[in-house]
């Protein structure tokens, strides 16, 4: 690793997603667009969160993954409830005019963005076991926040008291089932059957598979069973999956830049969250993560936002039930994590650039 590569400020792409939201800005502040009004918006925002979950776990490698299963689950279990739970907080208790979408801004922006966190792993030397963590924590963290997000956050900002028992019927229940039908048939029918075919069989199988869980995913706005699969069936290759992503990525910064052009940013309630957010991500590394004090230092500064966030917020806000407060403070809080995070990340570079040349000496 070199110092050159160490300096550079965020990456080709970064720049690329800045540039289409600042233009798309200025173009429908220009024409005075709204595009809250164009047809089908809501399905497309959904279809996007489907396909940006099930890729983002896709990648995970499983090995790696089993072997730190562990570790895992208790990011997953403990670490996404603390940064749910203490930002909302905060936000209700400094900025109480927001007190009943204080946990669902919380939980769209608790999400550590997989695609970021990927450009880290080229930028910062992690070991292996910290990178599965990061990488498994940043993939399988998106449809719990989502799934928090839709079925619990939503209805309790709209005033609604939430049922555990009818929220699990009416759709953990039901996932849960067309999940172990999926697996059932895959593993016991399938996998026997492939080794008798040819690949190019096997691949376009498994694609229609994956095509009628994304059909399934949009008439039922589910969200678990797309990332679910992704851990067991793969049939695309990885710089089909890269393209795909690039690709949502693009659409999120465009849809993000149109959206703010109508919309009133409230950047103080934005830093409330950010800084928030930014203590509970450190306070879950901490108790979470075991790891040497360095490892758990860029551990902690590797939460960035991105395109799930830009997605989710996009999706509550066009789902019809009055949310347009939503996006003035998600938006700053999004840009300001992002701005301290590279940052901070482009310190500990130097840093291990210095370390570098201190043991060559």
């Amino acid at each position: 690793m070199n110092t050159v590569s160490l300096l550079r400020l965020p990456n080709n792409q970064m720049f690329t997603y800045l540039l289409l939201g600042i233009s798309t800005y200025i173009v429908a502040n220009l024409f005075n667009l709204n595009v809250r009004s164009l047809p089908y918006i809501q399905e497309i925002m959904h279809a996007a969160i489907a396909i940006g979950l099930y890729i983002n776990v896709a990648d995970i490698e499983i090995n790696s993954f089993k072997k730190e299963l562990k570790q895992i689950a208790a990011v997953l279990i403990f670490g996404i409830p603390i940064k749910i739970i203490l930002p909302g907080l905060a936000l209700a208790w400094l900025s109480p005019s927001n007190t009943k979408i204080a946990f669902l801004c919380s939980t769209v922006i608790a999400q550590i963005d997989p695609i970021v966190t990927s450009q880290s792993f080229k930028n910062i030397k992690f070991k292996k076991r910290s990178q599965t963590i990061l990488r498994s924590w940043s993939s399988f963290d998106d449809p719990v926040t989502v799934l928090f997000a839709f079925y619990i956050f939503l209805p309790i900002s709209q005033g609604n008291s939430f049922n555990f028992i009818e929220y699990f019927i009416n759709h953990i229940l039901i996932d849960i089932l067309v999940i172990s039908g999926i697996y059932f048939t895959h593993k016991n029918f399938l996998k026997p059957w492939y080794k008798s075919v040819k690949d190019a069989v096997i691949t376009n199988i498994n694609t229609a598979i994956i095509g009628f869980i994304f059909i399934y995913s949009l008439l039922t706005s589910s969200f678990l069973v797309p990332a679910v699969v992704g851990l067991f069936i793969r049939p695309f290759r990885p710089s089909i999956t890269s393209n795909v992503i690039s690709g949502i990525a693009c659409f999120s910064a465009i849809i993000i830049g149109a959206f703010a052009a109508n919309s009133v940013i409230d950047w103080q309630s934005g830093l409330i969250l950010a800084i928030s957010m930014l203590v509970a991500h450190a306070l879950a590394t901490q108790v979470l993560i075991k790891e040497s004090r360095y490892n758990k230092l860029k551990l902690m500064f590797s939460h960035q936002n991105g395109m799930t966030a830009i997605l989710l917020t996009i999706g509550l806000e066009v789902s019809g039930r009055g949310l347009s407060n939503l996006l003035p403070i998600t938006l700053p809080a999004i840009i300001l994590i992002a701005f301290f995070y590279l940052l901070s990340n482009h310190i500990i570079g130097l840093k291990q650039v210095s370390d570098v040349a201190d043991n060559k000496e």
